[in-house]
């Protein structure tokens, strides 16, 4: 398992979601752009306009640990240096 340093911020992606910026800790880390899409910000967070980019900037905030252990989960299951969050990530 692979662990992850997670920006400080996430940057909304206008009515898609937000992304954030993290490294892998590893001998040879490697910059990876998380997408945590409208799907993700409706099922597993419950935000009720996934558009409106404070709403989510402040859920995701709140939720940070969650988004921090689905990004593991997430290198875990693909290599890449965009990776989009599933649902599945979260549990």
């Amino acid at each position: 398992m692979v662990g992850i340093k997670l920006d400080e911020e996430f940057h909304p992606q206008r009515g898609f979601g937000c992304a954030i910026w993290g490294d892998t800790i590893e001998s040879t880390p490697r910059r990876i752009r998380f997408m945590i899409g409208i799907d993700v910000l409706i099922e597993i967070f419950k935000v009720t306009n996934p558009v409106h980019d404070n709403e989510n900037l402040e859920t995701l905030n709140r939720q940070r640990g969650r988004v921090e252990q689905a990004c593991v989960k997430a290198v875990d299951r693909a290599f890449g240096a965009q990776l989009e969050l599933r649902p599945e990530d979260f549990f």
